[in-house]
């Protein structure tokens, strides 16, 4: 969708009364609060939001420090060194929004900085929306109020957000309301994980997963990571419980990180068990309103 496809479509996440844009902000035209644009992306994030006022992107240490241009990027490439430590055992999630016919209005609830964007397929063109100004992003938006009218989108994408929100339930109310009838919800969330966020609230299993979307019919769900997915970021943050001071534990991280990111593939022996649910990395919804 192009940019204007989507303020056509936005409303106010206060009272959802139509917003008039101009280049530096967007205001409504019932209540009359005023929302700013920055570039020409929406900030329609009410003011008694926990993210109203997000917090500044993190830096890596040192970064601040006065060192020659190429020792300090040779610093920052080596403490942000990140191999991935999870793997997909099941990418069912994908096969069913990739399914969704051209044309369809599809919202990436968390759109993050795109991780995921190469595996979905080049005809959904969703809407990105997330809580800051990373990757390619078109609105800046609280999922517990969303900016769009009732039955106004054909599907949900969320992987890995709602963990991120305070009141999951009211997300997955707002989910609800903004879906049409016969919309579908396609959700990823983590069982077992280490605290990645400073707004990092909730972990989910399967059967809560179900519960959290009971107003939608459930047409698949299951197990997308496994146990060894979360041994590996368990193994990291424990053995940094060892290593004294913060620049140690900067320098020794990327160390631990390489030296476990192969534990996710002991997943891929263990995958057919039936009770891979109980110590599971994540799990994964698709419904239809």
């Amino acid at each position: 969708m192009t940019q204007g496809q989507i303020r056509a479509l936005l409303v106010c996440p206060i009272c959802r009364g139509q917003l008039c844009f101009t280049d530096l902000k967007a205001i409504c035209r019932r209540c009359g609060q005023d929302y700013p644009v920055r570039g020409e992306v929406p900030v329609l994030i009410a003011p008694d939001s926990p993210f109203h006022s997000p917090p500044p992107p993190r830096t890596a240490r040192g970064e601040g420090r006065i060192l020659p241009p190429s020792v300090r990027r040779l610093l920052i490439s080596y403490v942000n060194f990140n191999p991935p430590l999870t793997i997909w055992l099941d990418r069912s999630l994908f096969r069913h929004l990739n399914q969704c016919t051209p044309g369809l209005r599809i919202l990436n609830l968390g759109s993050g900085v795109g991780l995921f964007d190469h595996i979905l397929a080049p005809h959904l063109q969703p809407i990105n929306l997330d809580v800051q100004t990373q990757g390619r992003v078109d609105v800046l938006a609280d999922a517990h109020a969303l900016p769009f009218p009732d039955e106004s989108l054909d599907g949900i994408f969320s992987n890995a957000v709602l963990e991120h929100v305070q009141r999951p339930w009211r997300v997955a109310e707002e989910i609800h309301r903004v879906l049409r009838p016969g919309g579908k919800v396609f959700i990823n969330v983590p069982f077992l994980n280490v605290i990645h966020d400073t707004h990092d609230y909730f972990r989910f299993t399967d059967r809560g997963l179900d519960i959290l979307f009971s107003r939608f019919r459930k047409i698949d769900g299951g197990v997308s990571g496994g146990p060894s997915s979360f041994l590996a970021p368990f193994l990291v943050e424990y053995l940094l419980y060892f290593v004294p001071g913060q620049y140690l534990k900067g320098l020794v991280q990327p160390l631990l990180r390489l030296f476990v990111w192969p534990l996710k593939y002991l997943d891929l022996a263990i995958r057919r068990n039936p009770n891979l649910r109980i110590a599971a990395d994540a799990f994964y919804f698709v419904g239809e309103k």
